[in-house]
């Protein structure tokens, strides 16, 4: 599953052209790991895919900046 996830997030990061980075990676599969328990299912939501990525994202920015 975990392999499968991080496919899927590679995929979608170059179709987009989002720059997430290669950390962000394993952040975002785990988010997406526990959403999917929640029911969603982000496969088939390739939107929803890339908001929770960009929010990844940014969030790690975020991050950055503060230190």
């Amino acid at each position: 599953m975990q392999v499968r996830l991080a496919g899927l997030v590679e995929r979608e990061r170059a179709e987009v052209g989002l720059e997430l980075t290669d950390a962000a990676i394993p952040v975002t599969v785990d988010l997406i790991k526990d959403r999917e328990a929640e029911g969603y299912a982000f496969d088939v939501a390739e939107a929803s895919l890339e908001l929770l990525m960009r929010r990844t994202d940014a969030a790690r920015l975020l991050l950055v900046a503060a230190l």
